[in-house]
């Protein structure tokens, strides 16, 4: 059970930040905005982004962030979004082998 608490709060700890879930729950519209240009830039669609930006409400883009990991979850039924793990991997290993001094990998 210990090992399942820190493995979540790890998961937790480097999807906020890198899906700047704090910005995504800030103040502003333009905090929300900044989602797509999150590593979420690199799987967006252009359907989904224009979607996105013509979500009024802020809650509205909320809730257009929440179904766009559920849509990419390849199974619903476990309590965790394989497809993000993935992701995340996938986007550590490119930031760690790729990078340059200017710019993630």
């Amino acid at each position: 059970m210990k090992r399942k608490t820190i493995l979540l709060v790890t998961f937790v700890s480097l999807f906020a930040n890198f899906f700047n879930v704090r910005k995504i729950y800030g103040q502003g519209i333009e905090s929300i905005n900044h989602w797509l240009d999150s590593g979420v830039k690199y799987i967006i669609t252009n359907k989904e982004r224009s979607t996105f930006m013509k979500q009024k409400p802020r809650e509205k883009k909320i809730q257009f962030i929440k179904f766009f990991w559920a849509r990419r979850d390849p199974n619903a039924r476990t309590p965790r979004n394989e497809f993000i793990d993935e992701y995340l991997r996938r986007i550590n290993f490119a930031n760690k082998n790729f990078k340059t001094a200017h710019k993630p990998g």
